[in-house]
C-alpha cells in the first residue's frame, strides 16, 4: 500500500458542519413499486464524521448494512463515497488496499467484499449515497463503472461535492419521501465524478481513446447520423467530408472501431430499434424512417444482427404504454 500524506486537511468535528448548513446523518429510504419500477433509484444516504484520533465506531445500520473492519461487508446494494477532508484506506479482494483522500470518491458494488477506514491522525468526513435498480447494473455491465476502477478523482471535485451535498439536504429534509426527481440528482453525482473516467476495455479500444479528435472521422460520423434516413453509400460519406474512401476507412477502423458502412447500419439500426420499442409506426414507415430503403433489407439486417424479424422485435422489446 502507498504511503498516505498527511498533509490534507483534517475531519472538521459535528458542530462544525452543523454550523455551515450541513448535517451528520444516515437515512433508509422507502422504497415504493413506483420508484422500484424506475430503472434505477436512492436506497439511502448520509454524511459521516470521523474527527481526527478517535476510534472509528460504526454506527447503527440495518443489520444488512453493518460491518467492522475485521471482517469487512458485502452490500446489496450499489454505493457512492466521496471523501470531503482527511483521509483514509479503501480495499477490495480486486483493488487490494488503497490510499485515499480528500476529493476521493470510491464506489461499492452489490456482492462485491469491500472495507474502508479513516486514518487515526487526520479522520474523515464523507458523504455517500446508496443505488441501485437495473439501469444501475447496466452501468456496471457496460462497464461504465467497475469494481476494478472502484477508487475515483472526480474531474470537478467542487461540482461533484455541491450535487452531492444538495440530495443529502433533499434526503434530509424529507427522509420518508423517494421520488425519480431524486434518482436524477444521483445520476447527476455520478454523471460528474465519473467524467471521462477510463473504463476496462480492450488494448485497441484504449489506443483509439488516447488518440486526439479527429476532425475527418467526426464529420463524417455527423454527416452519417444525420443523413442515414437518406439512401447514402460510403462514397456519400467520403465526398461529404472531402476526403477519399480508402483515407477515411482507415481512420474510422482505428478510431471508431468500425467501417463507414457499419457506421451507416448501426445508425440505421439504432433508429429503427427505437421507432418500434417506443412507437406505435408501421413497420413499413420505420423502414421509411431508418432510411434502409426496403422492407426485406431491413428484414434481413434485424435477423443478421438482433435474431428476431422486425415484428417479432417489437413484439418482444415494446415498451408498455402508459394508460
Amino acid at each position: 500500500m502507498g504511503k498516505i500524506s498527511l498533509n490534507v486537511p483534517l475531519a472538521p468535528n459535528a458542530s462544525d458542519v452543523a454550523q455551515s448548513g450541513q448535517h451528520v446523518f444516515h437515512h433508509f429510504l422507502p422504497i415504493s413499486d413506483t420508484i422500484f419500477r424506475s430503472g434505477i433509484y436512492v436506497t439511502a444516504a448520509g454524511r459521516r464524521i470521523a474527527r481526527p484520533g478517535e476510534d472509528y465506531l460504526q454506527v447503527s445500520h440495518p443489520p444488512i448494512y453493518q460491518f467492522n473492519w475485521n471482517e469487512g461487508r458485502i452490500l446489496p446494494d450499489f454505493a457512492f463515497i466521496l471523501i470531503n477532508a482527511g483521509s483514509g484506506i479503501f480495499e477490495t479482494r480486486t483493488t487490494g488496499q488503497v490510499a485515499i483522500g480528500t476529493g476521493t470518491a470510491f464506489l461499492l458494488f452489490p456482492g462485491v467484499w469491500h472495507r474502508f477506514r479513516p486514518v487515526r491522525e487526520t479522520g474523515w468526513t464523507i458523504s455517500w449515497m446508496a443505488f441501485s435498480g437495473q439501469l444501475a447494473h447496466q452501468l456496471w455491465n457496460q462497464k461504465i463503472i467497475s469494481p476494478e476502477h472502484a477508487v475515483i478523482s472526480p474531474a470537478n471535485q467542487r461540482a461533484t461535492r455541491n450535487a452531492l451535498d444538495r440530495l443529502l439536504n433533499h434526503v434530509h429534509a424529507d427522509p420518508s419521501s423517494n421520488s425519480p426527481l431524486l434518482s436524477l440528482q444521483m445520476l447527476t453525482v455520478l454523471t460528474l465524478a465519473l467524467g471521462d473516467a477510463p473504463a476496462t476495455s480492450s488494448p485497441a479500444t484504449r489506443d483509439r481513446q488516447k488518440s486526439p479528435p479527429d476532425a475527418l472521422v467526426s464529420a463524417a460520423l455527423t454527416f452519417i447520423w444525420t443523413s442515414s434516413h437518406r439512401l447514402i453509400s460510403v462514397e456519400d460519406v467520403a465526398t461529404s467530408v472531402g476526403a477519399n474512401r480508402r483515407t477515411l476507412e482507415r481512420r474510422m477502423k482505428f478510431l471508431v472501431g468500425r467501417s463507414v458502412l457499419d457506421e451507416i447500419i448501426r445508425c440505421r439500426l439504432n433508429r429503427a430499434e427505437r421507432l418500434l420499442r417506443e412507437t406505435d409506426l408501421p413497420v413499413k414507415t420505420v423502414v421509411s424512417l431508418a432510411g434502409f430503403g426496403s422492407a426485406e433489407n431491413m428484414r434481413r439486417i434485424f435477423l443478421s444482427k438482433l435474431g428476431y424479424s422486425p415484428a417479432d422485435y417489437r413484439s418482444h422489446h415494446a415498451r408498455p404504454r402508459p394508460s
